[in-house]
């Protein structure tokens, strides 16, 4: 508490050099007005507005006088954070050195550091211009006119104003603050600049809030070339803080906004630079493949051949995972040349043990829906000898699906001729995987194998009759007008 002490006497000092600030002496009473010194308040020319202001001053000190906080007593930025009366439910990250970084810092203060409920907010709650009377207040001309004039976030009698930048920052921060400031920037490129300089210092914060975040969107499409290229080198300099806000639910659309804004090869250099060290991770994660794919869709090529060379390296890590499979078939799609060939090439080498995969089955079925005569050869090959086994597991038998919709007629038959030599065929028959296969088979072949197939299943005609699942072969068979 020593340290609050030491605060408390630097604003009453500063309070005492400048007397229009001063806090009067003042008791309260629960059935009584407040008393004045004297009993003279009017005498010095005070209304009751500026009463009010000092009150909020009295409450001000009362709340340094309180506060606990773990941080070091000299910390500046923490002194400045509570004279200036900023919301410790709002904190701003400190900046890092003098280029300021576009506010992605890693080093913010914990708001942990903090109590959880206050009485009294000296940034809201001031008498002057807040947020609350730009809710009630209708006319917008009045709140563009306090905002220039920095009315409402003047001169405390703390250490200074908070300049008007500090302003367009927390009302980013709120719903109705940043609806505010969403209408505004539509008004022409002063409006944008405005809004631009405001929010730069705090950007890594405001693209992860739930209402900033919507803001930093719009001024994503609106802001200059220059602008982009400036919040791209930020990114490209904190490559952690970016990893962070890429992985956030909110951060992760502001990220892939601006990456469909960007317009020069500078800027996706910048930005494909910060990725690199994380794009593994950001292929594995729910919020981060995103923005992968919509690098995949919105970048040329030649921006992208770090990802194109992640997909061939990690081909398996990344076409087994729940959200790599799917960034796995972006790449094949926005791939083309070698690095599309090598892509499929070593796709198709672990085939087998893919189209077994939870989630590596999907990438397979994608590489067979691209209907490559040479590239369904090679997996084909794989898959020869396996067929019955990938018939009965789960996962592998909508690969055989697939195999029947989507190969030529001498690979279906191949399959066909496979199954019908295998002494499981009955069990293939009953089984509740595998019937949908043969169901595939009669649906998709023609000509010899489809008639062998045929007989095959005329010969355990009494199966058909009996088990849940022959049942529906037995429909499909009745469909086509064939007797049993």
């Amino acid at each position: 508490m020593e340290h609050y002490k030491k605060e408390v006497r630097e604003i009453e000092m500063h309070l005492s050099k400048n007397p229009r600030a001063q806090v009067p002496q003042h008791h309260h009473n629960d059935h009584h007005h407040h008393h004045h010194r004297h009993g003279h308040a009017h005498a010095y020319g005070y209304d009751h507005a500026r009463v009010h202001a000092r009150d909020n001053l009295s409450k001000l000190i009362d709340h340094l006088q309180s506060v606990s906080i773990t941080e070091e007593p000299n910390n500046p930025f923490l002194l400045e954070r509570n004279l200036r009366g900023l919301s410790p439910r709002n904190p701003i990250s400190p900046f890092n050195g003098e280029n300021h970084n576009a506010g992605f810092s890693s080093s913010s203060i914990s708001n942990s550091s903090y109590p959880k409920k206050f009485g009294f907010d000296p940034y809201w709650d001031s008498y002057n211009l807040n947020l609350s009377t730009h809710r009630r207040c209708q006319n917008d001309e009045r709140f563009d006119y306090e905002l220039r004039n920095r009315r409402g976030f003047a001169n405390r009698g703390l250490y200074g104003p908070v300049n008007e930048n500090s302003a367009i920052y927390l009302l980013a921060k709120d719903q109705q603050g940043c609806k505010y400031l969403q209408e505004k920037i539509h008004k022409g490129k002063d409006q944008v600049d405005l809004i631009y300089d405001g929010v730069f210092g705090h950007m890594g914060e405001l693209m992860m809030d739930p209402s900033g975040s919507s803001l930093m969107q719009k001024l994503f499409e609106l802001c200059s070339e220059e602008q982009k290229t400036r919040i791209a080198l930020a990114l490209k300099e904190n490559p952690v803080a970016f990893f962070e806000i890429s992985v956030d639910e909110h951060g992760t659309m502001s990220v892939q906004k601006l990456i469909e804004n960007f317009k020069t090869r500078e800027q996706s250099t910048l930005f494909m630079t910060a990725l690199k060290p994380w794009l593994l991770d950001l292929i594995k994660d729910i919020n981060g493949n995103h923005v992968i794919k919509h690098c995949l869709k919105s970048l040329v090529p030649e921006d992208t051949k770090c990802i194109f060379d992640a997909a061939i390296k990690y081909c398996i890590e990344i076409a087994t995972d729940r959200h790599g499979c799917c960034v796995m078939q972006g790449c094949i799609s926005h791939s083309s040349g070698d690095y599309r060939t090598n892509l499929i090439a070593e796709i198709c080498s672990n085939g087998l043990m893919l189209a077994q995969d939870a989630f590596g089955n999907y990438v397979v079925q994608y590489v067979i829906g691209l209907k490559s005569h040479s590239t369904n050869t090679i997996l084909a090959s794989q898959f020869q000898g396996h067929y019955v086994q990938l018939s009965m597991q789960k996962f592998s038998s909508n690969v055989v699906e697939k195999c029947f919709k989507e190969f030529h007629e001498e690979l279906k038959a191949a399959i066909v001729f496979e199954m019908l030599a295998a002494p499981e065929l009955e069990e293939l028959l009953q089984h509740p995987f595998a019937n949908y296969v043969i169901q595939s088979a009669l649906s998709n072949t023609k000509g010899a194998a489809y008639t062998a197939l045929v007989d095959a299943i005329r010969y355990h005609a009494a199966v058909l009759r009996t088990s849940p699942y022959c049942k529906r072969i037995l429909a499909l068979l009745r469909g086509k007008s064939l007797a049993f």
